[in-house]
């Protein structure tokens, strides 16, 4: 997926979150492109999870 970073910047100042973090959750489509593979939602639910407090330790740091 071809990504625009120009937007993504904006985006990230429009709502006060790291472009890095948007760019995690972005990139998720391509290490999960079949949802209805066996795990699929239990392991795209703890990458969520994990670039979430990743960003959260980051700020508070």
């Amino acid at each position: 997926m071809e990504l625009d970073r120009e937007l993504i910047d904006q985006a990230a100042a429009q709502h006060d979150v790291s472009a890095d973090v948007l760019l995690a959750l972005l990139e998720l489509s391509s290490e999960f492109p079949d949802m209805a593979a066996w795990g699929a939602k239990a392991r795209l639910l703890r990458r969520v999870t994990d670039i979430i407090e990743s960003a959260v330790e980051a700020q508070n740091s």
